[in-house]
């Protein structure tokens, strides 16, 4: 996730959306998605369990790291195709925070092999304390992002009142 190089100042509000396209099964209501994403959030690249490979783990889609399947599909909407949580964060925690992504494919309820899918994610950081937030981050990142350019213009009507 782009954060700028430094510190940032004040709490941090971190937004992300997921969207994916995956194959329904209409024959299966229970099951409708073939397909969901399991997210995990890594806030710290610094900051290991013992004996870990990865940087610790911290609940963003979902309450806890250890959700049983029931709680993943109620409350981290698992097998949706859109995902989206907001929150925040005190500026020491994140440090290269980064979103594991693996996509699951099941046929009615069972898991089973699947073709690589395409998605969207949309992030937004706000941290209001911290000056020149968008012109610190392209600075880091310009190797990595661009802005994003419309393809199309729509145009805006303004009704006289």
């Amino acid at each position: 996730l782009p954060l700028p190089s430094g510190n940032l100042e004040g709490m941090v509000t971190l937004t992300a959306t997921f969207c994916f396209a995956c194959e329904t099964d209409p024959h299966d209501p229970s099951n409708y998605t073939r397909g969901g994403l399991d997210v995990t959030f890594r806030p710290h690249a610094q900051k290991f369990d013992e004996d870990a490979v990865h940087p610790r783990s911290s609940s963003f889609f979902r309450r806890t790291d250890y959700d049983t399947e029931k709680e993943l599909r109620i409350d981290a909407h698992k097998w949706e195709t859109t995902l989206h949580r907001r929150r925040r964060f005190q500026p020491k925690t994140l440090k290269d925070p980064v979103f594991d992504v693996h996509y699951q494919v099941r046929e009615s309820g069972k898991p089973t092999a699947g073709d690589k899918i395409r998605y969207a994610l949309v992030i937004t950081l706000r941290a209001p304390k911290t000056k020149n937030l968008y012109d610190k981050i392209v600075q880091r990142y310009q190797t990595q992002l661009e802005p994003m350019q419309p393809i199309i213009e729509v145009p805006v009507r303004l009704q006289d009142s």
